[in-house]
């Protein structure tokens, strides 16, 4: 196989859930289209890398920092803390959740090398001092690394005068929320438990 092909189908096996047979039909598929539309993709690619930005208050991904959810004064004073940006768009798909967003940066997980130093622990404790909030929802999958976590941020903000809220059960163990549909997820944030009243 042709080197240039055979490097860009292992850059594409890079990518969450794409083996080596999905990498060789996207690279295929890419050449097989005329120039102006690869050169389409090189530019989503080029808007992507250019254009988006990490929010300085909620770390979302955004064109604007702040973030469009943290400019929104619209939104609830509830905070539901998640592991990555995925979570938030996959949560304000539901149309379901009003409130706010912060994003850990991960699980706590010995085995992928994420411990507390790693997760982005100082600019959460800012906002809860220097802003209203009501509640707080602990959103992590049901895996052993959301229980590790749920547990950890429980101890750390125990000094803090705030309901904290986590999802009944309604998924399946070891199932991540983007494989959730919208009425269970809407569901779940409805029916949320109280685990520490303020």
């Amino acid at each position: 196989m042709n080197e240039f092909i055979k490097s860009l189908i292992d850059a594409f096996c890079e990518l969450p859930g794409i083996g080596e047979k999905s990498a060789e039909r996207i690279v295929f598929f890419l050449l097989d289209k005329p120039e102006e539309r690869l050169n389409y993709f090189i530019e989503k690619f080029k808007d992507l890398k250019e254009n988006i930005k990490r929010c300085s208050i909620c770390n979302n991904f955004d064109n604007q920092d702040p973030c469009k959810i943290c400019r929104d004064e619209r939104r609830e004073d509830i905070l539901m803390i998640v592991p990555t940006p995925k979570e938030v768009y996959t949560f304000e798909k539901t149309g379901e959740y009003r409130g706010r967003y912060y994003i850990l940066g991960g699980l706590l997980s010995p085995i992928e090398n994420i411990y507390p130093e790693d997760l982005k622990l100082n600019a959460l404790f800012k906002i809860l001092e220097e802003n209203k909030v009501k509640e707080i929802i602990l959103a992590f999958p049901p895996v052993p690394e959301g229980d590790v976590t749920t547990n950890f941020l429980l101890e750390k903000l125990k000094n803090f005068n705030i309901r904290i809220t986590k999802f009944r059960s309604g998924i399946p163990v070891g199932t991540s929320f983007d494989y959730v549909d919208d009425y269970t997820l809407r569901e779940i944030l409805k029916n949320r438990e109280v685990i520490k009243i303020s």
